[in-house]
């Protein structure tokens, strides 16, 4: 019995049907069989497969006419002989790892339903962006397994509804008889849900492993409906399945936000703007007579309702749609009245209150939105102070303070080595630290974590709360904002009252010539590098650790290399990066993108590469996070023949090395730059001159998996020496200070 069986339907999929197959029998878990089940295929993709078999003895193909996905599925399952199901469509594919990490998971776990996250591929701009297969994190336990008896209100919420990013247990599919519907589209509805509601056990990885193909013509997504009765039958075949259940009582509720969230999805996706009121009547008629309705009188039982409501009442008809007959529609599905200061809405018979700001958007009224959200801010912060000053700070703690809006990035570094060092830590940021979601990748902090505005910090350094921590670390010397027409004020200069703590207090520099010179004395500074400038009256710690990220391999087909920082015409680098990319480009070499985190405008490119950049802007660090964790290489595109760029040799550094390091990207520098901050040969790719970057980026894309593992483990094994030295760093510091 082969550990999993792949089934893939294949129709019409020539185009894609080698990288497909390729990223399948190249699975680093050998023991598998591929079910390829031709659907009536009249291209050339049964040739290609009949190539692919005569290769391996591990593909099966079954042809039969064309019947859809639903039934071709239908038949892998009746044939599939191994231990555990997974299912891709002929124009995706998986990362080599794929089957391997997800078998070795579901098997350690026993899980019915082991998930992972996946990639967007965009056929037309070749550009790759992370999915979201987790849609409501927040609502699964903190449990290696759940189920629907753990978040039963949303447990067809919570993880996306897509066959092809989970790996089934053979016989949980058998067992329960699951199948596909023969529809000629939406016809794994019924499928994705029902296995959500049956399963004893569902296990998730971080890891994103599947490449889903967006922007092609021929796929079955691409066919939206314009028409409600496919959709209905999907809809019914499920709620008869779950009225059937034993458990359906306990999932009432996530089945009625289920069917009014794909009620509001099928009319969201109407082709035909013709049909949308046609449409609309169907799904008040579908609604309206649906025994899952009846006697729901109150909003809170669906909470899927308004969302429905908000849609309606928001979306602009098409200009081929008359307005007249629209609001016509709207009159039959919905009312509204007076109740005190709110309106009260009957849609669908559902009786719910809302705010007027909710849905009238005139300009006086978000102004005064505006001015709320401020003092609500203020308040807010107001709160935290007294959750702070409340809070019982446990024995032998350090609190971490960051006041900028900056340096979020060494937060999580920090925390890490005190904890590892045996000390509590709680810590303070601002609001816009917690909007830019510092934290996101290391949210299991969150009760230590208080957002203060900076009047707040200050009234609690002043308060005797600060009297029970053993230590403080500022993660920031500088304040970046003009005060007293000072414009770099210090953090004694905004908070007097350190002064006084001064014998506890320490400081993280960003810039050895702006270090506070008693701090120096006192042994109290940290710095992130060591530099040549630096004396023995600093430490060296590197924040490289960033929280629960995912450490992944080389992308399959197209190179992605990431940049931090501007690209705009006044920086000089910019033309060391368009003159390399123009030079691949016209030398045919064009499997590759470059993501860039930071301001610029793809007007200031030559216009035949543009289409290999994408500019992101100024992005929060949840965002930057997951771009780094999908990228390949990394770019710091520092300038040997620019005097301006010595100083990452001299008296500074950069934060794109704690990425590097963190998320082990092996990166392209040049060798003037790399000695001094850990890069060789081993794990990263190193070159002369600015005229010499081409081929270091026609290296890295060349690069086959063994190689780029290769550097990744030498990045790593430099990693942990660094992490190791700054843990010792920090614990001789403060064993000192202790003496």
């Amino acid at each position: 019995m082969p550990k999993v069986s792949i089934i893939i339907p294949v129709y019409n999929v020539e185009k894609y049907l080698r990288e497909c197959l390729d990223s399948v029998i190249n699975q680093t878990l050998n023991d598998i069989e591929i079910i390829c089940v031709n659907d009536g295929s009249t291209d050339n993709s049964l040739n290609i497969l009949k190539e692919y078999v005569s290769n391996d003895n591990r593909i099966k193909i079954v042809n039969q006419e064309n019947k859809g996905a639903g039934a071709a599925r239908n038949q892998g399952i009746k044939i599939a002989s191994g231990e555990y199901i997974i299912f891709l469509d002929g124009d995706d594919f998986f990362d080599l790892r794929m089957l391997e990490k997800l078998y070795n998971k579901a098997t350690e776990t026993n899980a019915d339903i082991t998930v992972c996250e996946f990639y967007n591929y965009n056929q037309l701009t070749s550009q790759i962006t992370r999915g979201n297969s987790v849609r409501s994190q927040y609502l699964i336990p903190y449990t290696e397994l759940f189920s629907y008896r753990d978040c039963p209100d949303a447990i067809f919420d919570v993880i996306m509804r897509a066959p092809w990013n989970k790996l089934f247990k053979a016989d949980f599919i058998r067992k329960n008889h699951f199948e596909f519907q023969n529809l000629p589209y939406f016809n794994d509805v019924y499928f994705n849900t029902v296995v959500l509601a049956c399963a004893n056990s569902i296990a998730i990885i971080n890891d994103a492993l599947l490449y889903y193909r967006i922007n092609i013509n021929n796929s079955a997504t691409s066919k939206k409906f314009t028409d409600f009765k496919i959709p209905q039958m999907a809809l019914n075949k499920v709620n008869e399945y779950c009225a059937q259940m034993d458990n359906y009582t306990l999932l009432k509720g996530a089945l009625i936000n289920f069917n009014l969230n794909f009620c509001r999805y099928c009319l969201n996706s109407s082709q035909n703007p013709e049909s949308y009121e046609t449409n609309l009547l169907q799904i008040k008629t579908f609604l309206q007579t649906n025994n899952l309705f009846e006697n729901i009188t109150e909003s809170n039982t669906c909470s899927d309702l308004y969302k429905f409501y908000a849609y309606v009442i928001n979306t602009q008809p098409h200009s081929k749609c008359k307005q007249n007959n629209i609001k016509n529609i709207l009159r039959t599905i919905f009312e509204i009245k007076n109740v005190n200061i709110h309106k009260q809405i009957t849609f669908l018979g559902f009786k719910f209150k809302i705010k007027m700001q909710k849905y009238i958007q005139k300009q006086k009224e978000l102004e005064m939105l505006q001015a709320l959200n401020n003092i609500s801010e203020r308040l807010e912060s107001q709160k935290n102070l007294n959750k702070a000053l409340g809070y019982k700070v446990k024995e032998n703690s350090v609190l971490i303070v960051e006041p900028n809006d900056c340096h979020g990035e060494v937060i999580p570094g920090f925390v890490k080595y005190f904890e590892d060092l045996g000390f509590n830590v709680d810590i303070i940021i601002t609001p816009e630290q917690n909007r830019k979601k510092s934290l996101c990748m290391y949210e299991k902090r969150k009760d230590t974590v208080f957002i203060l505005n900076r009047s707040d910090i200050n009234t609690f350094l002043h308060s005797k709360k600060i009297d029970e921590y053993k230590y403080i670390l500022f993660t920031s010397h500088i304040m970046y904002e003009r005060i007293n027409y000072i414009i770099y004020p210090t953090i004694f200069q905004h908070f007097p009252v350190l002064e006084s703590l001064r014998n506890k207090l320490y400081v993280v520099e960003h810039r050895y010539e702006l270090a506070d010179k008693q701090l120096l004395g006192n042994k109290h500074i940290i710095m992130l590098t060591k530099l040549p400038c630096q004396k023995d009256d600093v430490i060296c710690a590197n924040p490289h650790y960033f929280g629960d990220i995912t450490i992944t391999s080389k992308n399959p087909t197209i190179t992605n290399f990431i940049m931090v920082g501007a690209i705009e015409p006044s920086r000089r680098n910019l033309n060391l990066l368009t003159n390399a990319v123009t030079n691949l480009v016209d030398a045919g070499i064009k499997n590759f993108s470059i993501t860039v985190i930071g301001r610029g405008e793809l007007n200031a490119l030559p216009k035949k590469i543009r289409p290999y950049f994408n500019i992101l802007g100024q992005v929060d660090y949840e965002v930057m996070y997951q771009e780094m964790e999908i990228a390949d290489f990394f770019l710091p595109l520092l300038d040997p023949d620019n005097k301006d760029h010595d100083r990452y040799i001299t008296v500074g550094t950069s934060g794109s090395f704690q990425l590097i390091y963190g998320f082990q990207k092996p990166c392209l520098i040049a060798k003037k730059f790399a000695t001094m901050h850990g890069f060789n040969e081993t794990n990263s790719i190193i070159y002369d001159k600015n005229i010499n970057l081409t081929d270091a980026m026609s290296k890295a894309i060349s690069m086959n998996t063994k190689e780029y593992t290769q550097l990744q483990d030498n990045l790593k094994e430099y990693e942990q020496k660094l992490y190791k030295n700054s843990l010792s760093n920090l614990r001789y510091m403060l064993e000192n200070e202790m003496e």
